[in-house]
Order: C-alpha cells, then structure tokens, then sequence
C-alpha cells in the first residue's frame, strides 16, 4: 500500500530468507540516499549489480511485491490468502522456534480479514485504517464507575475527560533505547502526543522522583517532552520532597521551564481553561493529590498528609505524626531526609 514505508520494507525483504544480507541491503541504501526514491524503487535498481542468490532473491520479492500491489482491490481475507501463499510464510513460521504462537496470531489475522471483507468494504487500504485506529478497549462499555489502564498504544482513537500519563522520566517515556537513536526517539515523541490528545479536558503528567527497582531506587529527570508543551498550557506543582529555598511554601505552582524536580504537572485544553485555584496557587485536584504524601517538620518529626486546605495566602495542611494530628503551614513541611 505504501512504497515509502521504510520500516515495513525492511522488515519483510528478507523474510521469508531469499538471500538478500548486509551487502544488498548496502547497495539499497546507497541508491535510496543518492536518488532519494523509495526501497522498492531502489532494490530495483541494485538488483542487476547484486550477487547471484541475492539477485535471484530481489527479483523473486519483486515479483511477489507486483502481484499483490496489482490486486491490491481484492476484498483483504482472499489477498491475505494470496500473500501467504506466494511467501510461503507459514512454512517459514513452521521452522521458527515460537512459530505455533505466531502462525496463530496469522490465523487471527485471517479470521479478521474475513470478518472485515463481509461487514465492510473489504478493501485492503480500508483494513489498514480500521486496524490502525481501532483497539480491543473500543469494545468495553462506558458503563460503571472506574479507571481505565492502557497503554498509550492502545488508546489511539480514543478520547477520555481526564488523562493521567504517569511515568513521565528520562529512560521511561523517552524509554533508555531510543534515547540515542533519532528515529526512535521521535516515535516516542509521537506516543506522548498520542496520551496528551486523548484528554477532552484534562491531562495530569507525573513522574516519580525516585523509582523502585530490583537494583535499588533510581532517580532520573522529568521526561523532556514535559519541557516541550507551551507554557500557557502547563501548570506546574512542586511536591514536598522538592524543598524550596527561603522557607517558603513548598507547596506552590513552579515556574514555566523544564525542571527536574517537578513530579506533577496538569496540562489543559489548548485554551488555556483550568480549575479555578486559590489564593496559594494550587488548583483543587492538587490539594487532594497532596492527600498521602510523606512530609518533615522540625519540631514533630516525619508525618503523613491527611487533608490540605487555603488558609488565606498560604496552604494548611493536617498532617498525622504517629498517633497525633496537627494542622501544620505549608511553609513548615518539607520532605527532605534529616538525621536524628
């Protein structure tokens, strides 16, 4: 369907194995940066100077690629049929070692195939879209009142009143693998604007200051897409374990830019609407996410938030310090670690 797809080229030149190795793959490259055409256009190119097997296998992909590109109108369940069957992929399955699990997931495939072609136009450029826009979570009723998990993968096509994208650190989302690799990067890129535009009115990012792992606890900065969405658009928050300097409030909005320490952030609706918020700064939905949160007072020791509240200019807190209760000012609670 798509010539210029070169991810999809390269994932199926050789698949089932005709010969093509690192040195064809050289000369395809080589006449794609030169010409600037598309893979199929460029192994057509290089195929009358490869080596014998890998000519012989360029010319036989062709071919296979030319037929089905020709029938491409064919309702999908019988051009499914006609592509397995030129590849002769499940035989490659066969020999594999997991291929009883991935002739399955074939044969799913089939099955779904037929289905499209009976209810629908059965059109193969159809059968990509649906399958592109459509995921299992589409079929859950709307009914009963709970939180969805997902995947921003699966939550393509979808759209939600409140968004919570949680894990949003370097190493995560980006994820440590793409953080060297350009393509890969802007395909997570890609992802995070996917969660963010699946908010109809809220989207609330946070990130963990430190993260437990079977290695220990890590640290790592907020996630640089954070930094990339326009300032009008993004409230800040800086938690407790973030003191601030000058005993003032550690529980305030923070500035415009990128920061580390930041572990909660709340992103509206590109017209800048938000909840109303006090005189302190914080919006209502971040006093009760202050609810829970491990916090240190000089004189009472390390406490437990159970409730926040406006206090005028400034956010009182009740805070629970063993088995007493105190309503402490923000500007006395920090969640930094102090030696007895």
């Amino acid at each position: 369907m798509n010539p210029d797809d070169t991810v999809a080229f390269w994932r199926v030149w050789n698949t089932p194995r005709r010969g093509l190795g690192l040195t064809a793959r050289a000369a395809v490259e080589a006449r794609m940066s030169r010409d600037g055409s598309d893979p199929l256009a460029a192994l057509r190119s290089a195929a009358p100077e490869l080596a014998g097997p890998a000519r012989a296998g360029a010319a036989a992909f062709l071919e296979v690629i030319g037929e089905l590109s020709a029938d491409r109108e064919t309702p999908v369940d019988r051009l499914l049929g006609r592509l397995l069957e030129r590849t002769r992929y499940l035989d490659h399955l066969d020999r594999e070692e997991d291929g009883a699990e991935r002739r399955a997931n074939v044969e799913e495939l089939g099955v779904a195939a037929a289905s499209f072609a009976q209810s629908g136009s059965g059109r193969l450029a159809d059968f990509l879209t649906e399958a592109a826009l459509v995921a299992d979570v589409d079929q859950m009723s709307d009914e009963g009142d709970r939180v969805l998990l997902l995947t921003a993968h699966n939550a393509k096509g979808l759209e939600f009143e409140v968004v919570v994208v949680a894990g949003l650190e370097e190493g995560l989302l980006p994820h440590a693998t793409a953080l060297d690799d350009h393509d890969q990067l802007e395909e997570e890129r890609r992802l995070f604007y996917v969660a963010l535009t699946r908010a109809k009115d809220q989207v609330l990012l946070t990130a963990a200051a430190f993260r437990r792992r079977f290695d220990g606890a890590w640290g790592a900065p907020v996630s640089r897409f954070v930094g990339e969405i326009p300032a009008p658009q993004l409230e800040r928050e800086i938690p407790p374990t973030a003191r601030t300097g000058g005993g003032s409030n550690a529980w305030r909005r923070a500035g415009r830019g990128p920061d580390a320490s930041s572990v909660g952030a709340r992103a509206g609706r590109a017209s800048g609407r938000g909840e109303e918020t006090g005189g302190a700064g914080l919006t209502t939905s971040a006093l009760r996410r202050a609810v829970g949160r491990e916090v240190y007072h000089e004189s009472f020791g390390r406490g437990v938030v159970v409730a926040a509240e406006e206090d005028g200019a400034e956010i009182k807190f009740t805070v629970r310090f063993g088995t007493r209760m105190r309503k402490v000012l923000g500007r006395f609670l920090s969640g930094e670690s102090h030696a007895d």
